[in-house]
């Protein structure tokens, strides 16, 4: 038994370059909300959310995980991307 062919579609040159300027993953909002904030920061306020908790025992991911999605919400909503 022989593999399947592909059939290349006929109507797009693979020697053409593409139009227009190539948009990356890193070019994202959510991408870049997350790479531009620093271990620091999270770690930061990741303590605060755990002070306001009431500073209880275990499950220090939960504060770690929180403070991410606020310093993520908070770039994306200040990001020149995200302006009218």
């Amino acid at each position: 038994m022989s593999a399947p062919t592909l059939a290349r579609p006929d109507s797009v040159p693979l020697d053409t370059e593409p139009e227009g300027p190539l948009i990356t993953e890193t070019d994202s909002p959510v991408y870049q909300a997350t790479h531009a904030v620093s271990h620091e920061e999270i770690a930061q306020l990741a303590y605060a959310v755990w002070r306001q908790r009431g500073s209880p025992e275990g499950s220090p991911e939960t504060d770690w995980i929180e403070a991410e999605e606020q310093l993520r919400k908070s770039f994306i909503q200040t990001s020149p991307l995200n302006q009218p």
